[in-house]
């Protein structure tokens, strides 16, 4: 499931957006099609943009609550080998080794930059783009600013890995504490639209005859309208919580 941002990441941003718009107009020709509605259609077209974010969200969340442990892991390692005395080209090739995806693809992209020549600041500055973390651009700037300068880089490094690591245990707890609401907050969202596909299907002659009149089409707009402003109200909120 991870692989997901990694795919949906190499994926040029123009063709995305245009895979995005085809999907979402074929989904509203056939729910259109399922219900012969208009109004009724474009709020499940919303609704599916609601559920196809959520997912793309929760598996970028996931992503980056792992990536975060691993770059704390090896920035522990690294001041464990650093007082070893082993060089950070040492270092990285051989934390290609125990790394677990995804920061091992990322280590191995690495190792094989340094080793086929790039130059250490580039391929460093490679690395923190692929991991898509503050905390791997963290870490990268150490590396750099040390490669440059020079300077007890195994106190900066510990530093790094006590942050890193008190940021890991904090947003965990925030997640921790924040499921339920979240979990209620997208079952309240979705219980109206399923309710109303339910009786579209299950009474569609009279259904299909109420919401065909004026009165009916006033009060699915109303309720669409009603219902979208509160899918993106509970989104922000739990969002800006978490």
């Amino acid at each position: 499931m991870l692989n997901l941002f990694d795919f949906l990441n190499s994926i040029n941003k123009s063709n995305r957006k245009a895979a995005a718009a085809l999907f979402y107009l074929t989904a509203g020709v056939v729910y259109f099609i399922l219900f012969k509605n208009i109004i009724f259609s474009i709020l499940l077209v919303f609704f599916t943009w609601f559920l196809v974010s959520e997912v793309i969200f929760a598996v970028q969340e996931r992503r980056k609550e792992i990536i975060a442990s691993q770059l704390a892991a090896l920035a522990a390692n690294m001041v464990i080998m650093l007082r070893s005395g082993h060089a950070i080209r040492q270092i990285i090739n051989q934390s290609v080794l125990w790394a677990k995806q995804p920061l091992k693809k990322y280590l191995k992209n690495l190792s094989d930059e340094l080793d086929t020549g790039i130059a250490f600041d580039p391929a460093m500055d490679n690395f923190s783009a692929r991991c898509a973390s503050k905390d791997a651009s963290l870490i990268t700037s150490a590396l750099k600013i040390n490669n440059r300068i020079g300077g007890n880089l195994i106190f900066v490094l510990d530093k790094i890995t006590e942050t890193l690591q008190e940021n890991y245990k904090v947003k965990s707890n925030a997640k921790t504490l924040t499921l339920q609401a979240r979990l209620s907050g997208n079952i309240i969202a979705a219980m109206p639209v399923a309710a109303l596909s339910v009786m579209f299907l299950s009474m569609s002659s009279s259904i299909s005859i109420f919401f065909q009149s004026r009165l009916g089409n006033i009060f699915l707009i109303l309720g669409s309208v009603l219902e979208i402003a509160g899918i993106l109200v509970i989104r922000k909120l739990l969002k800006t919580n978490l």
